[in-house]
């Protein structure tokens, strides 16, 4: 679910170099698998709030989705305390709006729910 998660890690906590170019066709092919069943990516802001200093995915990866016919984006705070909740959204909206997005959506009995990024 968070493709770029180990990065928070090997770049934010290691300070390893890692770049994911050599893997893209695979996370090509795996982003279209998620495009073509029609399930949302999360972006997710937690990154924004530790070292690694980015959301998960990036821009890139958000774009690549787009580009792939991905439909759905949902945003997340990945709050494990009340101080977190929402922190770092308005930046996952303008992420997805740089990406192609026009709206994230939130889910109603799994079905998913157009909400305009303004």
């Amino acid at each position: 679910a968070h493709l770029t998660y180990p990065l928070r890690y090997i770049i934010g906590e290691h300070k390893i170099d890692f770049n994911f170019k050599k893997h893209m066709p695979q996370i090509e092919n795996i982003l279209k698998k998620l495009a073509q069943s029609g399930k949302a990516l999360e972006i997710n802001t937690s990154g924004l709030r530790q070292e690694y200093g980015t959301t998960m995915p990036d821009l890139e990866i958000v774009k690549l989705f787009r580009s792939v016919g991905g439909e759905y984006i949902t945003v997340g705070s990945d709050a494990h305390n009340c101080f977190d909740v929402g922190a770092g959204i308005e930046q996952a909206f303008d992420l997805a709006k740089a990406a192609g997005f026009n709206f994230v959506s939130i889910y109603e009995n799994r079905t998913p729910v157009p909400i305009l990024i303004k």
